[in-house]
């Protein structure tokens, strides 16, 4: 992450909202639609999926990186799920395996994990 970018953030909504507007302008063209049709749209509008195809995988990354306010993936992915409107992704989950893990339950926080 950019130090210079994070010291000198002066907006008075998070980052990840800034992103949200800075992009919506071009995410409404790719996607073909207008923000009254966006603003209509309800959940039986999307198909929600789990993602196994490391193409489309990659496509998912590429929205993550686009997107996300680190805007970068967790090395240790293990789950991928998209949301999509008529083909274009319009969100993405991930689940992710941490980089170390917690013992905040105990030395056996790990293995509880797996139940």
């Amino acid at each position: 992450m950019d130090i210079d970018r994070l010291n000198n953030y002066d907006k008075n909504h998070c980052w990840q909202y800034d992103i949200r507007l800075n992009n919506l302008v071009e995410d409404l063209k790719i996607a073909n639609i207008t923000q009254d049709y966006a603003n209509s749209l309800k959940v039986s509008d999307f198909e929600f999926k789990n993602v196994e195809s490391k193409i489309e995988q990659q496509d998912l990354k590429k929205f993550i990186e686009r997107h996300e306010w680190l805007g970068t993936l967790s090395q240790y992915t293990t789950q991928w799920f998209a949301c999509y409107h008529k083909g274009i992704i319009t969100g993405v989950m991930l689940f992710n395996m941490p980089n170390a893990f917690s013992k905040s339950l105990g030395e056996n926080t790990k293995e509880r994990g797996k139940k």
